[in-house]
C-alpha cells in the first residue's frame, strides 16, 4: 500500500512541479525569442549582401541624381525666363516712353500739337452751340405737343376724323363680306 502523505506536503509538491513547469516554458520561450531575433537579423543581413540588393541602391541613387539634376536646371531656366521677361517689360516701358514724346497726328496728316489753343476752343464752342440748339428744338418739340394734348378743340377734331375712319372702314368691310356672302350663294 501506499503511504499516505499529508496534505501540506501534497500542496508543497503540487507547487513545486508548477514551478518547474514555469521556468521551463519562460527558458523555452527565451530560446525562442533568441532564435527568432538572430533569424531576422541573419535574413536582413543576407538581403543586404545580395546583388539585387546593391543594384536596386545604385538605381535608386541615380534617379535622386538625376531628380537632382533636373530640379537645379528647372530653377536655372526659371531664373532665365524671368531675367528675360523683366528685360522685355524695361523694353516695353522704353517703347511706351518714346511714342509718347513724339508728336501725334491728326487724320489729316497735321500734328496735335500744333494746333493753337484758340482754334480748339472755337472748335469747342461750335460743338456746344449745335448741342444748344439741338436741346431747343427738342423742347419747343415738347411743348407743342403737350399744347396739342391739351386743346380740347383739337382733340374733338380728331376723335371726330378718327371716328369717321373708322366708319368708313366698317362699312367697306360690311359691304366686302356682304358682296362675298352673296356670291357664296
Amino acid at each position: 500500500m501506499s503511504r499516505h502523505r499529508p496534505q501540506w506536503q501534497l500542496q508543497v509538491m503540487a507547487a513545486q512541479r508548477r514551478d518547474t513547469e514555469l521556468r521551463k516554458a519562460e527558458e523555452l520561450k527565451k530560446v525562442a525569442n533568441y532564435f527568432e531575433n538572430h533569424t531576422n537579423a541573419s535574413r536582413h543581413h543576407e538581403q543586404w549582401t545580395t546583388e539585387g540588393y546593391y543594384e536596386k541602391a545604385k538605381k535608386e541613387a541615380e534617379r535622386f541624381s538625376e531628380n537632382k539634376i533636373r530640379a537645379a536646371k528647372l530653377e536655372e531656366r526659371r531664373k532665365k525666363l524671368e531675367m528675360m521677361l523683366f528685360q522685355e517689360h524695361m523694353q516695353h516701358q522704353q517703347e511706351l516712353k518714346t511714342l509718347a514724346a513724339q508728336p501725334k497726328l491728326y487724320r489729316n496728316g497735321s500734328y496735335l500739337n500744333d494746333v493753337p489753343t484758340s482754334t480748339l476752343e472755337q472748335i469747342n464752342q461750335g460743338i456746344m452751340a449745335k448741342e444748344e440748339s439741338l436741346r431747343r428744338q427738342e423742347a419747343e418739340l415738347r411743348l407743342h405737343h403737350a399744347w396739342r394734348l391739351q386743346q380740347p378743340e383739337l382733340r374733338a377734331a380728331q376723335s371726330y376724323i378718327a371716328n369717321g375712319k373708322l366708319k368708313s372702314a366698317w362699312t367697306t368691310q360690311r359691304y366686302i363680306a356682304n358682296g362675298k356672302l352673296k356670291s357664296a350663294w
